[in-house]
């Protein structure tokens, strides 16, 4: 089935907020974990494309389906890996702790490389002309900032 993917990323970065600001005991995210790491390793296996990068369909909160490397989904990715590796060094799972860090360093570089066009002085999303009917070509797409600001609020800058 389809699920939104920028929201399902959202809340796996929600939720190292909402264990920052709530749950000192680590008791919520001891309970909470194995769902977020299911998550989290689904998406890494069955959208990830080895590199970092996701660029098969992406359904999202839009109710409809962008392609490509974007930095719309690739910024929530990258939050969302360094997220998980925060919350799985909390609850002492340092191998997945790891994985998911280097996993955040390499999508980072990735989509660093593939979207930023110095001559424009902005992302865009890496498209081609058959799978751009719900993408967007040159500029950024506005919830990206959102993911930027989610990066932020957990100390990542």
């Amino acid at each position: 089935g389809r699920f939104a993917i920028d929201g399902a990323l959202a809340c796996v970065i929600k939720s190292l907020l909402c264990v920052r600001q709530a749950d000192p005991e680590l008791t919520w995210l001891r309970q909470v974990w194995p769902n977020i790491k299911a998550q989290m390793d689904m998406i890494y296996q069955k959208y990830d494309d080895g590199t970092g990068v996701i660029r098969r369909e992406q359904w999202n909160t839009y109710d409809s389906c962008m392609y490509g490397a974007n930095t719309f989904i690739g910024s929530y990715w990258v939050t969302a890996l360094k997220a998980a590796a925060a919350m799985a060094a909390l609850v002492g799972d340092h191998e997945t702790a790891a994985k998911y860090r280097e996993r955040a360093g390499a999508a980072a570089q990735q989509y660093e490389s593939i979207c930023w066009r110095e001559e424009f002085g902005y992302y865009v999303a890496d498209v081609t002309e058959k799978d751009c009917q719900h993408s967007y070509g040159p500029g950024c797409f506005v919830d990206q900032l959102c993911a930027v600001g989610l990066s932020a609020a957990c100390g990542f800058g």
